[in-house]
């Protein structure tokens, strides 16, 4: 895919969707990808609520 990583994650968008699409059509849960920057508190709680704003 060659996309740089940000720390907003934009680049991760469309694939989580279709993950998210792909799992309830399967009526299951779906998971999005582990939260590596260990120094960024406010940044994990704002990936935790778009996470939530998006169905995750």
């Amino acid at each position: 895919m060659h996309a740089k990583r940000t720390v907003a994650g934009t680049e991760l968008f469309v694939a989580r969707s279709q993950l998210l699409m792909a799992a309830r059509a399967a009526g299951i849960m779906a998971f999005d990808t582990v939260y590596t920057d260990t120094d960024n508190e406010p940044g994990f709680k704002k990936r935790i609520t778009a996470d939530q704003r998006h169905g995750l």
